[in-house]
């Protein structure tokens, strides 16, 4: 996933070429709807208000479905840039999914990101709107994502899966289905924008863009290496905020179909138990971690 994975992408042809992230996920849906896709860690009430989620693909095509035809009610115009502040959950994946299928650009933040760092992420790609979630552990993103918005006239809403909005935030929490939009026609182009990172340079945070045809190629490479296949499946601590964690943790699964157990807030005993309920699966964790996730598991990690 980085510069050495990039002359795959001149390789795509044929129907690899032309396909966007969101058609990903429609193919995924006609090809195998009842295989199991996304599920929540078991842990995620004790951080989040959020319900626990465990999706097959069906379902989550049906999440983001809805979740486009929530967003496409705030009269964004395509091509917008969104933030998304959101924890490594199923949410999470369905509203950096469903802003792609919208028609809009997800720049993902960090969940613990405050208003300061919120505002130079807009700032820096000219967002109008910000994606989080109310509660996460002891902090309330979604307070930080309207202090921001106050700060930084370019963002015109602020919107929040799970229950306690604070007043001008849009919950995302049980719309009627009278009150969404229809759905947008399928995106056409692969060398539009599908999403945008930021790295942390001494001069400030540098936006970094990456077009649907650079992302599946990523993740066609991700795939291959890493022998990920629709009888497999992973367990991913990274949150899809980085290029990296985007590649690994939804569009290499969309494109193998390799099932994903999602962790929350790093606990390594919460980690023992779900490789305990999936002890052929592979981890995907930062290497910093390696060394105390070894002496937590012993030779549950491979």
């Amino acid at each position: 996933m980085n510069d050495a994975t990039r002359p795959l992408e001149r390789q795509l042809n044929g129907a690899w070429a032309k396909l966007t992230v969101d058609a990903l996920l429609a193919t995924a849906v006609g090809a195998r709807p009842g295989r199991r896709s996304f599920s929540d860690a078991p842990d995620i009430v004790s951080w989040s208000d959020l319900r626990s989620k465990t999706t097959n693909i069906s379902d989550l095509g049906a999440l983001v479905d809805r979740f486009v035809r929530q967003i496409l009610t705030l009269g964004l115009k395509p091509g917008d840039p969104v933030l998304v502040a959101m924890p490594n959950c199923v949410d999470g994946v369905v509203a950096l999914l469903g802003l792609i299928g919208a028609g809009y650009v997800p720049c993902p933040v960090s969940v613990v990101a405050g208003p300061a760092e919120m505002v130079e992420a807009a700032q820096a790609v000219s967002a109008k709107a910000i994606v989080t979630v109310n509660r996460y552990v002891t902090l309330a993103p979604s307070e930080s994502a309207r202090i921001a918005a106050s700060r930084y006239y370019g963002i015109r809403f602020v919107c929040a899966f799970g229950p306690g909005a604070p007043q001008g935030v849009v919950s995302l929490d049980d719309w009627p289905e009278g009150e969404l939009a229809p759905a947008p026609p399928p995106l056409t182009s692969s060398s539009q924008t599908a999403v945008i990172t930021f790295d942390r340079t001494p001069h400030g945070l540098a936006p970094h863009a990456r077009t649907h045809a650079q992302v599946i190629s990523d993740a066609l490479a991700l795939s291959a290496t890493s022998g990920l296949t629709s009888r497999g499946s992973i367990i991913t601590t990274f949150a899809p905020v980085s290029a990296a964690g985007f590649i690994a943790t939804v569009a290499a699964p969309l494109i193998s179909g390799t099932s994903v157990a999602l962790h929350g807030p790093f606990d390594p005993f919460v980690l023992r138990a779900q490789i305990n309920s999936a002890p052929e699966a592979i981890v995907v964790l930062p290497a910093a971690v390696e060394a105390e996730i070894r002496a937590v598991l012993g030779d549950k990690l491979r």
